[in-house]
């Protein structure tokens, strides 16, 4: 799992540099302002999954949550979030992201 170095907006703008997605999923610090740009240069669509890292009990009973998965069109490109700090936040303060494939997905870790 590679960890995502955050790149942040100023007034004069951003031009975003991109890292190979990684086969065992990426994290990043999150401050709730947090974006995932994604791209995909493969000829086919890749899922990225947001991993959920909150619980729920109700009375005892701990309710099972899926994790939302993003999918990134053929050749497209996608930005995702911003993340939750009370559902997607480990105890790191870091959001963790998995991908279906990675062969031509490329990510940067934005943020506001």
């Amino acid at each position: 799992m590679a960890n995502l170095v955050l790149q942040e907006f100023d007034l004069g703008g951003l031009i975003p540099s991109f890292t190979p997605a990684d086969v065992a999923g990426d994290v990043f610090i999150n401050n709730g302002k947090t974006l995932l740009y994604v791209k995909n240069g493969d000829a086919s669509p890749h899922d990225v999954t947001l991993n959920i890292q909150k619980s729920i009990t109700i009375g005892g009973i701990s309710i099972s949550l899926s994790n939302p998965t993003v999918t990134v069109p053929a050749g497209g490109e996608i930005i995702i979030g911003p993340f939750s700090q009370d559902w997607f936040n480990s105890a790191d303060g870091e959001v963790s992201v998995d991908y279906d494939a990675v062969p031509s997905v490329t990510v940067a870790a934005l943020k506001l």
